[in-house]
């Protein structure tokens, strides 16, 4: 990052060299929440990873409402100021990193670590499937994620093509944003009072509920608030799916089994955002709307009817 402030402050580089450190950066991004995630387990006692888990996301959804106008307006300022300020968060990050006393893996056996790549990555897909409540959980969250991509293009192109401005598109995701960061607060709380199943459920019917109700509204204020609401129970499944799968998965398989479910997810987000963008095409933003309920009604219902999700106990969470 420090490399691509200096070239843009010296020179107009090419797009092709822009593209190379958006790659890197979003390369190593990816291991690095991978191992992120893993060492959040060393970090605390089993029954603290909902709390742990829950302000993370907390963070990351502040990180997010916050970060777009931060950047809007040090750009204001002077245009190389975000580039700068983004290679001093990655130093302050290194630092805290160095400081960080406790070991974050247990002791690794080194015929398994000699293992390639591909068969490790397997392993946490394996064991991601293998678990009952985590293979019906990674199912529900990929098709919100599918959902959730083909989501936020419609709202876009609904705002805009009744004449929403710039600002007012950036104000409804930032009611969305805000949706999620009171969910990240209170999931350990939700998590505390509700049924893992339950939860997941509930947040479908919200879903189902709230999809089609945009249809009958293009104010931006509306538009946001449905918004929020939606976004609100994210962080709440997030941190259930999450805490177990810390809980649950071996620590030599953290990683893998944390970058199998991204990997799902992340999927799921480019066919969303690919189907999304055909539907509009096709039927336009309420047409798509309705689509979007018909498919998260048809989840919720093939959910609702798992034993695993009725059956499946909280874990011990700590006050």
């Amino acid at each position: 990052m420090a490399a691509a402030a200096l070239t843009l402050a010296l020179t107009r580089p090419p797009l092709a060299a822009l593209l190379g450190v958006a790659l890197v950066d979003g390369s190593l991004s990816a291991l690095f929440l991978a191992a992120q995630i893993g060492g959040v387990r060393q970090v605390g006692a089993r029954a603290d990873l909902p709390n742990a888990v829950a302000r993370s996301q907390a963070y990351q959804q502040a990180a997010g409402v916050a970060g777009p106008p931060l950047g809007g307006a040090l750009y204001g300022v002077a245009w190389l100021l975000p580039f700068v300020l983004n290679a001093v968060s990655y130093l302050i990050s290194y630092l805290t990193i160095t400081a960080i006393r406790i070991p974050l893996q247990e002791p690794r056996d080194p015929p398994r670590c000699q293992q390639p790549l591909r068969r490790r990555l397997l392993d946490g897909l394996r064991w991601l499937l293998a678990e009952p409540f985590l293979r019906v959980s990674v199912i529900y969250l990929a098709a919100f994620a599918f959902v959730s991509s083909a989501l936020v293009l419609a709202v876009i192109v609904r705002a805009t093509s009744h004449g929403a401005s710039s600002p007012e598109v950036g104000l409804i995701f930032a009611f969305r944003g805000v949706g999620g960061v009171a969910g990240a607060l209170l999931a350990p709380r939700i998590q505390r009072r509700w049924l893992p199943g339950a939860v997941l459920l509930a947040l479908g019917v919200v879903w189902a509920t709230g999809i089609p109700v945009l249809t009958r509204t293009i104010h931006p204020l509306v538009l946001g608030s449905i918004l929020a609401g939606l976004s609100f129970g994210i962080p709440a499944i997030s941190t259930i799916i999450a805490s177990y799968r810390l809980s649950l998965t071996p620590d030599r398989l953290q990683g893998q089994a944390f970058a199998a479910m991204n990997l799902v997810a992340n999927t799921a987000t480019s066919f969303g955002s690919l189907a999304g963008g055909f539907l509009l095409t096709t039927i336009g933003s309420t047409g798509c709307l309705l689509v979007l309920t018909a498919i998260t009604i048809t989840v919720v219902a093939a959910a609702s009817t798992s034993p695993t999700l009725r059956t499946t106990s909280p874990i011990s969470v700590s006050s």
